[in-house]
């Protein structure tokens, strides 16, 4: 059973390689720290202690045994090694306590001929042999050992460790997906009023743009009831998108669906958005811009389009990617919002989260329903605000506002805690 446990990860990585003036390999780092708050754990960097007095190599320590768990990001380059260590890196006796103390380890090390495994050599060249060999052997040491993944670009960096901390938190990924079950069934499991059900579904699937040959495209469906927090909900994604990526700007190309288009919702949709007036020009434009930088596609109140989000997705999304024959190094990304639960007939034409399956990209992804808040909901999470009698009041205050309606919540709490 998912046991939703704090989960305390020590980032272990050679700073000089991960925080190097090129802005790709500073990404690396970010990236990783951001996942591990993403994926529901809390970092413990060395970039985040206030400074003890304890000597630098007591104080790694300390902080290594009072974690649950091991991130190792490990290169090409040595590292500082103290004398006291009598040969080993700090890194290298990082991941040994770990080892030693039976914490949960996991390592991620770059593809040697990625471009990012490359930058990583040329920066090594620096050392000396005797170190150049003795990273060499640490390296074989870890693998021979497993637990190791191999990332080519902040972006899988990102995911993987994501997919990793929700793995430790729940106990592996089916019983992830059961918790998101039980809390759907009323459990108060997340207990986040940001919708971290759906977050975390969202970046499971994202787990889907690793391997070889990941996907550059795909589509995700926010659904429930008007006022259900269809807005906010995009908002968090889009944050997300922008994290994972390693920070890098996104075109951000929005529409929303008016009631005065019935029947003529495509035709209406091309002229707004401006790239033509067929699925094939709007695939060729979306190209170009894939070629320089992420697209985020948000399309919102779906429900208007045609009536039918079928309509929307045989007739626009299915057309336009599978009119996309050209390779691009960017993601697009489509946020779309419909403002109704999505009926069971649709199924068909979306899929879940594919849990290592083949992920399709003409099928959105349904993500979980957004609903109304429940009053034991708010009443954890306002006891990050509140004391516990003051937590319960404030819920029960505003359920009865509002009748658990999310815009009206967030509205309030905005107005209270910022």
């Amino acid at each position: 059973m998912p046991t939703n446990a704090d989960v305390r990860v020590f980032v272990s990585s050679t700073r000089k390689d991960l925080l190097a003036k090129h802005e790709l390999l500073r990404d690396c780092r970010q990236s990783a720290i951001e996942a591990v708050v993403y994926g529901g754990g809390v970092p413990i960097d060395m970039g985040t202690w206030v400074a003890a007095y304890d000597p630098p190599i007591e104080l790694c320590k300390k902080k290594l045994l009072g974690s649950s768990h091991y991130l190792g990001i490990f290169a090409f380059r040595r590292g500082f090694e103290p004398p006291k260590l009598k040969g080993k890196s700090l890194t290298e006796a990082e991941f040994d306590w770990a080892f030693e103390h039976k914490k949960p380890i996991a390592i991620l090390i770059p593809e040697p001929l990625s471009v990012i495994g490359l930058m990583l050599q040329e920066l090594a060249k620096d050392e000396t042999e005797a170190q150049r060999l003795a990273q060499q052997a640490f390296l074989e040491r870890v693998h021979t050992l497993g637990a190791y993944m191999p990332f080519e670009t902040p972006s899988e960096l990102s995911s993987k460790v994501t997919r990793l901390v929700l793995e430790w938190k729940y106990g592996d990924l089916e019983s992830l997906a059961a918790a998101l079950e039980e809390y759907r069934s009323g459990s108060t499991l997340i207990t986040d009023v940001g919708r971290r059900v759906q977050i975390n579904q969202f970046l499971l699937a994202l787990t889907g743009f690793e391997g070889v040959n990941p996907p550059k495209v795909a589509a995700f469906l926010i659904h429930g009831a008007d006022g259900m927090g269809h807005e906010e909900m995009a908002f968090q994604i889009r944050k997300t998108l922008k994290l994972s990526g390693g920070g890098q700007e996104c075109e951000h190309i929005v529409v929303n669906c008016q009631p005065t288009w019935r029947e003529a919702s495509l035709r209406r949709l091309f002229e707004v958005l401006d790239m033509g007036q067929t699925p094939q020009a709007v695939a060729l434009q979306l190209e170009a811009k894939l070629s320089r930088n992420d697209v985020i596609l948000e399309i919102g109140d779906l429900h208007r389009f045609d009536g039918s989000l079928s309509a929307f997705i045989e007739n626009f999304w299915r057309a336009v990617v599978s009119s996309m024959t050209k390779s691009f190094p960017f993601r697009l990304i489509a946020i779309l919002r419909f403002g109704k639960p999505a009926p069971a007939e649709f199924d068909a034409l979306l899929q879940t989260v594919p849990l290592g399956g083949a992920f399709d990209e003409l099928r959105p992804v349904k993500l979980p329903r957004l609903e109304a808040f429940t009053e034991e909901e708010l009443e954890a999470w306002l006891t990050n605000k509140l004391s516990a009698a003051e937590a319960k009041e404030w819920a029960k205050a505003l359920i009865d506002d509002s009748g658990g309606q999310p815009q009206s919540i967030y509205h309030k709490l905005r107005i209270h805690f910022g």
